[in-house]
């Protein structure tokens, strides 16, 4: 830390964006030291930042949407209520689809919140791996409808 770059802002590339604001703090010692203060801790100590500041990005690249994801995930509404339905009609549901289509992003982001807000599912994950009976057999998928 050079002296002059207090105040100076932190890029993060991961983010491709300002992470934080640099801050100088020098020892009576001699010794010099630094340390970020995040955005969110800048925004909150001054709310006219906040207008300057861009949003989180809505997009996932490759990665499914999730189901914290919600709010971001849109344009499958017909797919999602499709599936609903098939959902509250059968015991079970089968979702086949190219790779990368979105067939997580449908159920994680879109049919699982939409069930979930009813209040009477109880939902859980299940990824069988390569012994999916054995996964079932130790209780590892309880996904099921609430009575």
């Amino acid at each position: 830390m050079e002296p002059g770059f207090s105040g100076a802002a932190v890029w993060d590339d991961a983010l491709d964006g300002v992470a934080g604001m640099v801050v100088a703090a020098e020892a009576q010692t001699g010794a010099r030291a630094a340390f970020i203060i995040p955005t969110d801790v800048l925004v909150a100590a001054w709310p006219f930042l906040g207008e300057q500041t861009i949003g989180r990005c809505p997009y996932r690249g490759l990665f499914a949407f999730r189901e914290e994801d919600a709010s971001l995930f849109f344009g499958r509404d017909t797919v999602v209520q499709t599936l609903v339905d098939a959902v509250r009609a059968n015991p079970f549901v089968g979702l086949l689809g190219a790779s990368g289509s979105g067939k997580s992003s449908v159920v994680f982001a879109g049919m699982v919140p939409r069930l979930r807000a009813e209040g009477n599912w109880v939902i859980a994950s299940f990824r069988p791996g390569a012994h999916p009976y054995r996964r079932w057999r130790q209780g590892s998928c309880l996904s099921s409808r609430a009575a």
